[in-house]
This record gives structure tokens, C-alpha cells and sequence, in this order.
């Protein structure tokens, strides 16, 4: 007993640096390490002490319970919510609406990126990946900008999608003579930072018909765009793709392997200040 009160001690009389050295450690603070169910487990035995409807949440506990609701959806948190004191889903998207930054198809999302690199003062330094994941090819109305989205727009010189294409006016003419989406295709920034976890700067919806050109001329778009903020790429990452491959070796300058009789078969490959390309297993 006389050892866990001096530890409780101990820990009581540390100061505010001490907690300030255990976040640059971990990246974290304690507070942000809880596992979600702790949290709103708390959440639920605090809302004991409040008339119904009179309890006040913490930053923390209003983003542990809004990312609950994003990643399990409505279903989910209202089963949840029946079973123990939680924000309400109108309080959530209230929340997340003050302090999220709306996303747009076929735009290049520099301003995200900046306050994700400066919040958590990150070098402006970033690693591009880039791949398609399936999603249901089922378009649908956005009444934000009064157009269709699940549309594949036409590419433009910069092999970026054509910005609000499939206005509602000429619906039945988009739907019959364009292809419906069948893959996201993303591209992720990752600072040069250790533990550092990467954020999407682009998304766009696709059919997969795109070509080596495309890729090149879309890299030296987004390069040259994040550049103008100050960002410098170091590298683009991607799969197996022949088109992504082929758009890695032309930007190389690799060149047909030679014979050496003596070190065997080799390459060339050019060294300047154009970012590096790097082939990602799925192993």
C-alpha cells in the first residue's frame, strides 16, 4: 500500500514538461492513447450526473464518437446509443462540419494537406502513393453543386477529370453516353516524418481507362501544384500497373538492359532532382 501511494505521488508531482516530453516520445497524449471504448464508457457512467439533454462533451470524447459514426454508420451508433449515453447523431454532424474541410472530386486539396503538415509540424516534404479501390457504380445526385457524381468525366490536358462535368440540365444525356465508375482512385501524401500517417490529397472516379500519359502528365500537374505551396514531392508510389510502370520508367530514363562481360547485365537510369519512382508490393 505505502509503494502505490508513492507512485500516486510521484506521478501527481510531476510536472507539465514531464507530460510534454511523454507526447514528442509517443507522438500522443495519454488522453489520446485511451482506447475508443474507454472513452465513451466514461462518457456513459459522466452522463449519470446530468439531467437528460444537459450534458456537455469533451473535444475528445465528440471526436471518439464522431469517428465511431463515420466508420460504423448510422445503424451502428444508433444501436450503441441505445445502449449507453452517447452524443447525439445531429450533435456529430455539427461537429464534424465545424472542424472538417468539405473534399471535391478532381481537385487537387493543397490547403488540407498545409494545416495537416503544420498542425503536426511536419516537414513540407511528402511521399505520393496512388490506387484504385472497387466501390458500387451507383451515380447519384449532389446537391452541393447540383450535378451527378459516380460519372467518369473526361480527362483534361493535365490527365486530371474535367471539374463539374455531369451538370443536372443534361442528365439523361450524361447517364446514356458516359461510363459509370467502377473504381475510387486516390492519391495519398505521407510526410517524411516518423510515424507520420498519410492523408488523400486527390480522389476521382474512374473506369480505369486512363493511359501512360495521363499518369505523367497528372504526376508533373500535381508536383507542380503542391510546389507552388511549398511542398516538395520526393517520390510517386504505386502497384503493379504497366501503365503506372511504364510512366516510372520513361520518367528514369531506364534503359534496355546491356551485358557487361565481366559484371553481367545492367542498366541506366537517370539521377536528377525529378522525384524518385517506387514500385509498392501488396505482400
Amino acid at each position: 500500500m505505502i509503494n502505490v501511494e508513492h507512485n500516486v505521488k510521484q506521478n501527481d508531482e510531476r510536472t507539465s514538461e514531464d507530460f510534454t516530453l511523454d507526447r514528442l516520445r509517443s507522438g500522443k497524449t495519454r488522453e489520446e492513447r485511451r482506447p475508443l471504448f474507454d472513452i465513451s464508457n466514461e462518457m456513459d457512467h459522466r452522463s449519470q450526473l446530468y439531467r437528460k439533454k444537459g450534458m456537455r462533451y469533451k473535444i475528445m470524447e465528440l471526436d471518439s464518437a464522431a469517428y465511431d459514426l463515420m466508420t460504423g454508420g448510422n445503424m451502428n451508433y444508433s444501436f450503441k446509443q441505445a445502449n449507453m449515453q452517447l452524443p447525439s447523431i445531429k450533435t456529430l454532424k455539427r461537429h464534424i462540419a465545424r472542424n472538417t474541410e468539405d473534399t471535391k472530386e478532381a481537385t487537387v486539396m493543397i490547403q488540407p494537406l498545409l494545416n495537416y503538415l503544420h498542425t503536426n509540424q511536419y516537414p513540407l516534404v511528402v511521399a505520393l502513393s496512388e490506387d484504385a479501390t472497387a466501390l458500387s457504380p451507383n451515380p447519384e445526385y449532389d446537391s452541393r453543386t447540383d450535378s451527378l457524381r459516380g460519372l467518369v468525366a473526361p480527362l483534361d490536358e493535365h490527365g486530371i477529370p474535367i471539374k463539374d462535368y455531369f451538370k443536372v440540365r443534361k442528365m439523361i444525356t450524361d447517364l446514356t453516353s458516359h461510363h459509370v465508375g467502377e473504381h475510387l482512385y486516390i492519391i495519398m501524401a505521407t510526410p517524411m516524418a516518423v510515424g507520420a500517417s498519410p492523408i488523400c490529397i486527390f480522389y476521382m472516379c474512374s473506369d480505369n481507362r486512363f493511359t501512360c500519359d495521363d499518369v505523367l502528365s497528372r504526376w508533373s500537374f500535381i508536383e507542380a501544384e503542391l510546389n507552388k505551396a511549398g511542398i516538395t514531392v520526393i517520390c510517386n508510389a504505386s502497384d503493379g500497373d504497366p501503365r503506372l510502370l511504364k510512366a516510372m520508367k520513361i520518367r528514369s530514363g531506364i534503359t534496355k538492359p546491356v551485358f557487361h562481360q565481366l559484371y553481367g547485365p545492367y542498366f541506366n537510369a537517370n539521377m536528377n532532382d525529378a522525384p524518385i519512382s517506387i514500385e509498392m508490393s501488396d505482400v
